[in-house]
Parts: C-alpha cells; structure tokens; sequence
C-alpha cells in the first residue's frame, strides 16, 4: 500500500535559487485552501523592492466563484462581504504579470504561492509563469536550525517581527521583507557563505555516527526492529534528525531501499528537477518489491510524524 502523493509536474516553472537578490518581487496569497486545481485566490500581493526598500505595490482583493468558507474567513479576515466589488482573477491576472515583469518572485514557502499563480495563468491565459524564485523559509530552517517548527509566525517571532494582521497578503509581504533584511544582516554580521551552506551534503553518510538515546524500547511499536529507508525533502524535519528518531523507537535505517526495507518515508521533491512524476529511484524500486510480495509499505511524510508521536 502506498500513501505517497504529489502534484503532477509543472514543466515551465521557474527555478527555486538560493539567492538574496537587491532587485526583487515579494508576493503572498490568499486562498480557500491548499490546492491550486480545488481552491481559489481570494486576495494578492505583490511589492517591488530595490535594496530592500519597497518602491511600488500591486494589492487587491479577488472575487471567487465559490462563497469564502467561516474557517478561510476566520483564518484571513477577508469575508464574502469584502470581496462582493472585487474583481475577478481573469482581470487581475494580466496587471499581476505585467507588474511582476521579469524579476526575482521572493516569498515563504514560495512553492505554494507560485504553483496558484503557474496553473491559474495557464488555465486562463494559456501562459506559463516562469519566473525564477527564491523560497526565505529555507534560509530560515538553514540559519536558525534549533527553532521548533520553521513557521512564518514562528520565525518572525524569533526575529522580533511584528505579527499585527498575520495572513493578510500586503502584511505577510511586509514581514517576508523584515525577515530578509534580519537575515542578510544575520549572515553578513556572522561571515556566513550562503552559497556553501545549501550545498548538498547527503544525511545516509551520518548513519553509521547516529546511536539511540535510550536502552528500553517499545517492542509493540511499528518502528521497532522495522528497516526504514528516506526518500525527498521533509518539510518539518531535517532527515537526520528524522532518522535519529527511527533508531530511539529501535529501528534500522538504511541508505536504499532493500529486500529488507519495511517503510519507504516519501519527502517532497518540489527542488528536484531529476525527479519525474515525483517517483524517486527508491520509490520506483520499492513498488517493484511489493509487486513481488515484500512486506514493505511506501508512507508520506505525515504519516511518519503520526507514527512518532503515538
């Protein structure tokens, strides 16, 4: 059984870069949910920054074709009632591009946003958005490792960022922008290479270092005696420290999938361009086993989450 998912791949998307540039666009949403084939924008911004000073903005509010649910109400402030006059995303669509041009598109967890902008102006404007883009919140699980979850509230917390109006688009601009600015001023204070600091380094080669912290194990637990193997980014954890969790339940982990692999933890592979319709060469291996009767079972990266916390 496999509970592995993932978007279908967006082949003209632009690159997420590890880049702070001086010349960029921020933008944030706002939408009825997660998915850009399900959900709608309801509100966007955008603002044009030269050396980290806001020289023009592009903000409104967008109509749907479905009513604003209480929860997306009461998780934005933006209400049915607000959106009545607003325009359509059909109209708004040309102005966004157009203002947005060919620059730098900088935002937190940026994937997200740039997803319901590259469907949405595929579907209505028979386009591609392929603007390159820089995500801060990797910056941010890179720079400040020992916070506990990597949040936008959660960083600017850390940074002293005021969260007056949190989740409304023009003010998650203004608090991406604050984070930039402590963080160019983070890594300039501390001599920090960026550039070195997201070269890859591959966790499987720290295995043979990691030891459990305890000697009593729960022998009734999934994880326990059970070969586990990673595969993709995790988005909440770094993987060692996902493997190192594996080991103190008593598991086994190992480099690839093999004929005594028990659970395949599946991450995201938004940053891997190799990666063709988000199956990993240990995914696709590991399909192959279970085909051929292995007790083996292919989770995603919640589903491990849930695993260690019960």
């Amino acid at each position: 059984m496999s509970c592995a998912q993932g978007n279908s791949k967006r082949q003209f998307k632009g690159n997420s870069l590890i880049l702070l540039p001086n010349e960029y666009v921020i933008l944030d949403l706002e939408t009825t949910g997660l998915y850009p084939s399900l959900d709608e924008i309801i509100e966007i911004c955008c603002l044009k920054i030269k050396d980290d000073n806001v020289i023009s903005k592009f903000s409104t509010l967008i109509k749907p074709d479905d009513e604003i649910l209480p929860f997306i109400t009461k998780l934005t402030g933006i209400t049915n009632e607000m959106v009545q006059d607003s325009p359509k995303l059909k109209s708004v669509l040309p102005k966004l591009l157009d203002f947005i041009g060919d620059n730098y598109v900088i935002g937190y967890n940026t994937n997200f946003d740039i997803n319901f902008i590259y469907d949405n102006t595929l579907n209505i404007l028979n386009k591609h958005f392929k603007n390159d883009f820089v995500d801060i919140m990797r910056f941010a699980r890179k720079l400040y490792p020992n916070l506990n979850d990597h949040r936008l509230k959660t960083v600017c917390e850390h940074l002293n960022i005021d969260l007056v109006n949190h989740h409304r688009a023009e003010f998650d601009c203004l608090m991406v922008l604050e984070c930039i600015k402590a963080i160019k001023n983070y890594i300039s204070i501390n001599n920090i290479d960026y550039v070195d600091l997201f070269k890859y380094k591959s966790p499987e080669q720290k295995i043979s270092s990691l030891s459990p912290n305890t000697e009593v194990f729960d022998e009734t637990h999934l994880l326990y005696n059970s070969h586990c193997a990673f595969t993709g980014k995790l988005e909440k954890m770094e993987r060692i420290k996902a493997m190192q969790k594996v080991i103190d339940f008593g598991g086994i982990c190992d480099k690839s999938v093999t004929k005594n692999t028990n659970f395949l933890i599946v991450g995201s592979f938004e940053y891997a361009s190799s990666v063709q319709n988000n199956k990993s060469t240990k995914i696709l291996k590991a399909e192959k086993l279970i085909e051929a009767g292995q007790n083996l079972t292919i989770i995603s990266e919640q589903v491990f989450y849930d695993l260690i916390e019960n």
